[in-house]
């Protein structure tokens, strides 16, 4: 449990003596667990899956903010950075505009296989600018791979996702 409120603590969930005012509003899932919690970033599990086995993995990490900070760009460059370990890399726009004032970019990262572990995995990512900080939420899937073009997720699974993913906001304190 200590872990665990460090890592709200770290977030903003819980209020904190830090002079930033910006927070990011955010709630582990029912059946999820702090996995990991280093440096700017805190990685959530399902309770009954490791780092070795993970199907769904939650990551959410906080970066200063500046004029030059642009979403988009950020995970573009995500993406090139998957093509060295991804057969085949597509990057799918969702949305991007302000979001509780903020400016937003939402989209889906695919790799249609890992070389590393055979599996294809599937990002849905949110970015979140704000004055002082800069939050980034991803939301994985490692599921069997796939073709290019192809998205091999339940409907009301991604659903429920682009819905988890609405609900963080940045909250000023």
């Amino acid at each position: 449990m200590k872990g665990f409120t460090r890592a709200l603590l770290f977030l903003g969930a819980i209020p904190s003596m830090s002079l930033a005012t910006e927070q990011l509003n955010w709630s582990s899932p029912e059946g999820w667990k702090v996995g990991s919690q280093q440096g700017n970033m805190i990685e959530l599990l399902k309770n009954e899956e490791s780092f070795e086995n993970w199907t769904r993995l939650i990551t959410l990490q906080q970066y200063q903010s500046s004029e030059k900070t642009v979403g988009e760009s950020f995970v573009k460059l995500m993406a090139k950075n998957f093509e060295k370990s991804c057969a085949s890399v597509e990057m799918v726009p969702l949305k991007s505009g302000l979001q509780g004032g903020y400016e937003i970019f939402h989209a889906f990262l695919t790799c249609t296989t890992n070389k590393q572990n055979g599996k294809g995995e599937i990002y849905q990512i949110k970015t979140i600018k704000g004055k002082e900080k800069f939050f980034v939420v991803q939301y994985a899937y490692r599921v069997e791979p796939f073709q290019k073009g192809g998205l091999p997720l339940e409907q009301s699974e991604a659903a429920n996702t682009i819905g988890y993913l609405t609900k963080m906001l940045i909250v000023e304190r």
